[in-house]
Protein backbone atom coordinates (compact mmCIF):
# COMPACT_ATOMS: atom_id res chain seq x y z
CA UNK A 1 0.00 0.00 0.00
CA UNK A 2 1.03 3.41 -0.01
CA UNK A 3 0.64 4.26 3.96
CA UNK A 4 3.16 3.48 6.28
CA UNK A 5 2.01 0.09 8.39
CA UNK A 6 5.15 0.29 10.60
CA UNK A 7 5.29 -3.44 10.48
CA UNK A 8 6.57 -4.40 7.36
CA UNK A 9 10.20 -4.78 6.30
CA UNK A 10 10.22 -1.89 3.90
CA UNK A 11 8.18 0.24 6.54
CA UNK A 12 10.45 -0.85 9.64
CA UNK A 13 13.75 0.09 7.53
CA UNK A 14 11.98 3.46 6.24
CA UNK A 15 11.60 4.31 10.12
CA UNK A 16 15.49 3.42 10.68
CA UNK A 17 16.23 5.43 7.78
CA UNK A 18 14.53 8.39 9.52
CA UNK A 19 16.10 8.04 12.94
CA UNK A 20 17.67 10.25 14.33
CA UNK A 21 21.94 9.97 14.19
CA UNK A 22 24.13 11.14 17.21
CA UNK A 23 24.44 15.19 15.92
CA UNK A 24 20.72 15.38 15.61
CA UNK A 25 20.01 14.00 18.88
CA UNK A 26 21.97 16.36 20.42
CA UNK A 27 20.80 18.87 18.33
CA UNK A 28 17.10 18.51 19.87
CA UNK A 29 18.52 17.58 23.13
CA UNK A 30 19.98 21.24 23.47
CA UNK A 31 16.46 22.46 21.73
CA UNK A 32 14.51 20.64 24.22
CA UNK A 33 16.85 21.27 27.48
CA UNK A 34 16.25 25.43 26.22
CA UNK A 35 12.40 25.22 26.34
CA UNK A 36 11.99 23.27 29.18
CA UNK A 37 14.37 25.94 31.01
CA UNK A 38 13.08 25.80 34.81
CA UNK A 39 9.45 26.48 34.50
CA UNK A 40 9.58 22.85 32.65
CA UNK A 41 7.83 22.03 29.01
CA UNK A 42 4.60 21.69 28.26
CA UNK A 43 5.63 18.00 25.40
CA UNK A 44 2.23 17.81 24.33
CA UNK A 45 2.06 21.82 23.07
CA UNK A 46 5.64 21.26 22.07
CA UNK A 47 4.90 18.09 19.73
CA UNK A 48 1.91 20.02 18.35
CA UNK A 49 3.99 22.94 17.36
CA UNK A 50 6.80 20.64 15.11
CA UNK A 51 6.44 19.76 11.40
CA UNK A 52 4.26 16.36 11.40
CA UNK A 53 7.32 14.68 9.72
CA UNK A 54 9.57 15.34 12.61
CA UNK A 55 6.63 14.04 16.06
CA UNK A 56 7.56 10.66 15.94
CA UNK A 57 11.08 11.10 16.39
CA UNK A 58 10.82 13.55 18.53
CA UNK A 59 8.82 11.64 20.70
CA UNK A 60 11.23 8.60 20.45
CA UNK A 61 14.29 10.80 22.21
CA UNK A 62 11.36 11.95 24.88
CA UNK A 63 10.95 8.42 26.05
CA UNK A 64 14.78 7.40 25.72
CA UNK A 65 15.55 10.40 27.94
CA UNK A 66 12.84 9.76 30.23
CA UNK A 67 14.01 5.79 30.56
CA UNK A 68 17.55 7.04 30.98
CA UNK A 69 16.36 9.24 33.74
CA UNK A 70 17.75 12.57 32.19
CA UNK A 71 14.08 14.17 32.07
CA UNK A 72 11.12 13.38 34.26
CA UNK A 73 7.71 14.74 33.60
CA UNK A 74 4.89 15.73 36.06
CA UNK A 75 1.64 14.54 36.50
CA UNK A 76 0.84 17.17 34.18
CA UNK A 77 2.89 16.74 31.17
CA UNK A 78 5.41 19.30 32.39
CA UNK A 79 8.97 18.15 31.26
CA UNK A 80 12.23 18.86 33.07
CA UNK A 81 15.74 17.99 33.05
CA UNK A 82 17.83 16.97 35.91
CA UNK A 83 19.50 19.97 36.68
CA UNK A 84 22.52 19.16 35.18
CA UNK A 85 23.48 18.29 31.47
CA UNK A 86 25.08 15.31 30.54
CA UNK A 87 28.66 15.31 29.70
Amino acid sequence: TTENCGICDHCVAQKKNHSFNYRSFQDVRKLLREAAGTAGLDIKNFIQSLPEEERDNVMELVRHLIQEEEVVMNDLGRLFFRTSPPA
